[in-house]
């Protein structure tokens, strides 16, 4: 069962270590870091639970994009 659900907001614990897993948009993008919040917008089951987490910039364009293991996020 998941740990997270649709729509819930995340605080990043730990930002992924190089592994080059987000997508970044638009011409002010950042990375995502230790203490970002951010909305889930899919959850994976398989091959193994993760989540697809968005962030977004005070400007309302997305800043990032990225799929997190359940131990490198928490529930706000």
């Amino acid at each position: 069962m998941a740990r997270f659900r649709l729509d819930e907001v995340v605080r990043v614990l730990r930002a992924p270590n190089g592994q080059n897993r987000w997508v970044l948009t638009g011409a002010e993008c950042g990375a995502p870091r230790a203490g970002d919040l951010g909305t889930v917008i899919e959850v994976y089951s398989e091959p193994r639970e993760a989540y697809c987490i968005k962030a977004v910039a005070p400007n309302g364009q997305t800043d990032w994009l990225l799929d997190f293991l359940p131990d490198e996020i928490e529930s706000v």
